[in-house]
C-alpha cells in the first residue's frame, strides 16, 4: 500500500487478520489526510499575515491555505519516501 494512504494511526494485528484486506476497512485519516490538518492547523494560526484586512480567516484565504496545506502534505510524503529504510 503507498505511504499516503496508509493510516495515520496504528491498525492492530487483530484487526488487520479481522479483514482480508485492511485497504477495505474504513480505519479514519489516511497519512496525507493527517499530515494536511496538521498543516492547516498551523496556517490559520497565522492568518492575520494573510489577509490585509482582517485577523480572522475569508473565503480566499482559507482556499489558499488548503492547497498549500495538501502540497506541504504531499511533499512531506516525497521527502519521507526518500528516507525510508
Amino acid at each position: 500500500m503507498e505511504n499516503s494512504k496508509q493510516p495515520a494511526f496504528a491498525v492492530s494485528k487483530e484487526m488487520c487478520e479481522m479483514q482480508n484486506e485492511i485497504e477495505t476497512y474504513p480505519y479514519g485519516l489516511t497519512k496525507r489526510e493527517y499530515f494536511a490538518a496538521k498543516a492547516m492547523q498551523g496556517l490559520l494560526s497565522v492568518m492575520s499575515g494573510l489577509d490585509n484586512s482582517q485577523f480572522l480567516p475569508n473565503l480566499d484565504n482559507t482556499k489558499y491555505c488548503a492547497d498549500l496545506a495538501v502540497s506541504a502534505a504531499d511533499e512531506l510524503l516525497r521527502a519521507l519516501a526518500k528516507t525510508e529504510c
